[in-house]
């Protein structure tokens, strides 16, 4: 895991991080969601360099999938809702190789293995870098 992303996070502790609707989170509580959300990604074998999507409304869950994805060195492509035609091609034209979605009811995200392999250009480009994000 980045250790930077792990130590700024640790960094700030109790402080307040995240206001959502009637709810605070703190930086601490960020901080085991992407740990966990890490935890998943390795459990399932998704591999430093793979691309994922990630799709939701902004909370918890997103935020600290985010963060999980940039410290395991994932390239990110964030998604909103959208019309199934507009989602399908974004994932196609993307080339996500996993979705990770967190429902309307902000549970725990789902992570899906897509059947694609990502070999734009660019990808391999910022694999061989070692600048995924």
């Amino acid at each position: 895991m980045h250790i930077n992303i792990k130590n700024r996070l640790n960094d700030f502790g109790l402080k307040d991080a995240l206001a959502l609707r009637d709810k605070v989170f703190h930086y601490q509580d960020i901080s085991k969601q992407v740990d966990a959300c890490v935890s998943t990604m390795i459990d399932y074998g998704v591999a430093p360099g793979d691309v994922l999507a990630i799709e939701g409304a902004t909370s918890l869950h997103t935020v600290s999938a985010v963060l999980a994805a940039f410290a395991h060195g994932l390239i990110v492509i964030p998604m909103t809702r959208l019309p199934q035609s507009k989602r399908t091609e974004m994932l196609q034209t993307a080339e996500v190789e996993w979705l990770l979605t967190v429902d309307q009811t902000n549970e725990v995200p789902r992570l899906t293995h897509l059947d694609r392999k990502a070999n734009h250009p660019l990808y391999a480009q910022l694999r061989r870098d070692g600048e995924p994000l």
